[in-house]
């Protein structure tokens, strides 16, 4: 099995259009949350998301083939050209090497809404005939490939909310066994609209608060839910010896991952959090080392009652004693709920916790909960040694993934 290096990092989020703003916001402990502008919210209770901000679309896709396209798919080709430049990467003369595999929770959502609104009101022949062929969860990897010539392995890869996770893992995994020697991986989402908003409404699961910026508390004992965004993360990863032939810049080496399911409830997390408990106990059997190893935990902690209790004694049952030597933070408190871009993003932050050795904080964390008793790096970032990292993500349907990074020495 061959050593995996993450060399790029490309990032769209709430706190900025890049990974540069957007690491810099976190590490402030800056929240990149504020009130809906993009669809009309007089009929809602919390009208609060993650929105990109100055978001120019067509710095990343021409005018023609931006109007035959999802947002998300926009989102795609705009964070994984920044982790192709980020990574110093030329596919030209190796596109059979580098493969693509990124994850969405939602697909399509924005042209799939738009083309039903033509349909019920100037029908079916006006619909697009570009809609099949661009609503398809995997829609977004051809695009990629057309876009940079990769010609290696290329599928989508959806697990709910842990659909960041689970791709980036499995990406790192098909370097190690040799089917590429360069992936370009990560996850997209564009769920902002009125009726995916409504659904999440519904279901009672979105926070609330006066001030948009302090509407995710995660861990606080006054959290009362998630506030969704939009956005991307992508990572380029490669094996290490093909980095070192180009000498890239490493941020950090993949050191394992692994997936599981509660098979439990469409919604809800098993009380006893065996599901996130089994992957990251998989994910640490895989990297061979022990749990005091790890450093930093990026947790899922969406900010709801149940999910943070579980997660936080998911961690104790794992770690042990060294739970109490974690750094734990939860950084939707600043980006919100990525869905399935989350769980790269939240990959991404890991290397760069690492790299810069910072953990960033959670915020908005003012009143302990008895039930969440870990170290949750409250309200302003840490510098501290990390030698390794991992993240963890958890979605509907009982999917959940952890990965593991560990620091780069040059070696």
């Amino acid at each position: 099995m061959r050593r995996v290096v993450v060399t790029g990092i490309g990032l769209l989020t709430p706190l900025g259009n890049d990974t540069g703003s957007t690491w810099e916001g976190l590490v402030a402990g800056r929240s990149g949350l504020d009130w809906i502008t993009s669809f009309d919210t007089s009929a809602y209770e919390c009208p609060i998301a993650g929105e990109l901000k100055h978001f120019d679309p067509e710095a990343y896709v021409d005018a023609k083939l931006l109007r035959r396209i999802d947002r998300s798919s926009v989102f795609a080709l705009g964070a994984t050209r920044q982790a192709i430049a980020d990574a110093g990467l030329t596919i030209a003369g190796e596109e059979r090497a580098v493969g693509v595999l990124l994850g969405t929770g939602m697909g399509s959502a924005h042209l799939i809404v738009e083309q039903q609104a033509i349909l019920d009101e100037k029908g079916p022949r006006r619909v697009s005939p570009f809609l099949t062929s661009h609503m398809l969860p995997d829609t977004a990897t051809g695009l990629v490939a057309m876009d940079t010539g990769a010609r290696g392995p290329n599928y989508a890869v959806t697990a709910a909310c842990a659909t960041g996770g689970a791709a980036t893992g499995e990406a790192a995994a098909m370097i190690a066994r040799g089917d590429a020697d360069v992936m370009l991986t990560g996850g997209y989402e564009a769920p902002l609209r009125p009726i995916y908003y409504a659904g999440f409404h519904a279901m009672k699961a979105l926070a609330t608060h006066e001030d948009p910026t302090k509407a995710v508390r995660p861990f606080d004992r006054t959290r009362n839910g998630f506030i969704l965004s939009e956005g991307a993360g992508v990572l380029v990863l490669e094996a290490l010896e093909h980095a070192q032939a180009r000498g890239a810049r490493i941020y950090a080496e993949w050191k394992s991952a692994a997936t599981t399911n509660d098979a439990y409830d469409m919604v809800a997390a098993a009380e006893d959090g065996h599901g996130i408990a089994e992957a990251m106990e998989d994910a640490l059997a895989r990297a061979g080392i022990e749990p005091d190893a790890i450093d930093y935990v990026n947790a899922h902690g969406t900010g709801t009652a149940l999910n943070d209790r579980v997660e936080t004694s998911a961690i104790r049952r794992v770690f042990g004693e060294h739970a109490d030597n974690l750094l734990v933070s939860s950084t939707k408190s600043m980006l919100g709920h990525m869905m399935g871009a989350a769980g790269a993003v939240e990959a991404a932050v890991a290397v760069l916790a690492l790299h810069h050795e910072t953990a960033p904080p959670t915020i908005n964390y003012a009143e302990p909960d008895p039930d969440c008793d870990l170290d949750y790096v409250p309200n302003e970032a840490r510098h501290a040694t990390l030698r390794h990292a991992m993240s963890t993500s958890v979605g509907l349907g009982g999917h959940n993934s952890a990965i593991i990074f560990g620091r780069w020495e040059g070696n």
